[in-house]
């Protein structure tokens, strides 16, 4: 993937960014864009240090917030890091994004800093992964997602629906937190199956753990507090 990001953070004086008027959004990130190629399973990744380590409580809380995002329908991976991989969770790339607009490089697009649109059936069916569409190298992609758990400024997690765990002070546990777009190479140790799913198509999705992956774009954001 070719292109440029821009990250939008609730709080910064110099940030002039509404977040779609909605204010349980605590920031946003924002990519444009093209492939470079057809791709197989993508997936968006959100990666703590591998030496994170949560007591049982947080894991509890963990394990029932994923379950939360499941009943939402999200095809959630999640791991509290083996076998050598950081603690992460993990979904689809188009399932997980907020917006996304795609445009020949001809046409009017869409400006990054800037509230991106898509029409509600169009996002409706990319979030149910019933989105019918093949990466198109030629076309330009603009996409946007943002969180209304994670307050990077604060850095404390937030409105978790768990009695006594409406905030999370994450600087007791990681002070770095590190996002992925990357695309599923192997599964399970085994490249045959995912070889069969490299046609673009952005229904593909992995069943298996991913052993080994190709990093389209990463970002880290830290705390110094």
């Amino acid at each position: 993937f070719e292109g440029k990001m821009a990250i939008l953070f609730r709080g910064n004086p110099k940030n002039l960014y509404e977040f779609g008027m909605d204010g349980n959004i605590h920031w946003e990130f924002q990519m444009q864009g093209h492939f470079k190629r057809k791709t197989g399973p993508l997936y968006l990744s959100v990666e703590l240090p591998q030496d994170f380590r949560l007591s049982w409580p947080i894991r509890a809380v963990a394990n029932v917030f994923c379950k939360m995002i499941k009943l939402m329908g999200y095809d959630l991976h999640s791991s509290f890091g083996q076998n050598g991989e950081p603690p992460h969770y993990a979904s689809p790339l188009f399932q997980s994004l907020d917006k996304m607009d795609i445009t020949t490089r001809n046409e009017e697009y869409q400006k990054l800093g800037e509230e991106i649109h898509e029409p509600n059936e169009s996002c409706t069916k990319r979030k149910k992964v019933k989105m019918d569409h093949i990466i198109d190298e030629s076309l330009l992609y603009t996409m946007s997602f943002n969180d209304t758990f994670f307050d990077p400024v604060r850095w404390e997690v937030t409105g978790i629906p768990f009695p006594g765990f409406k905030r999370i002070d994450m600087k007791k546990f990681a002070q770095s937190i590190r996002f992925v777009i990357y695309e599923v190479d192997e599964e399970n140790h085994q490249r045959r199956t995912v070889k069969t799913v490299k046609n673009g198509n952005s229904r593909s999705v992995s069943r298996g753990a991913h052993t080994k992956r190709n990093i389209l774009t990463w970002f880290q954001i830290h705390t110094f507090q």
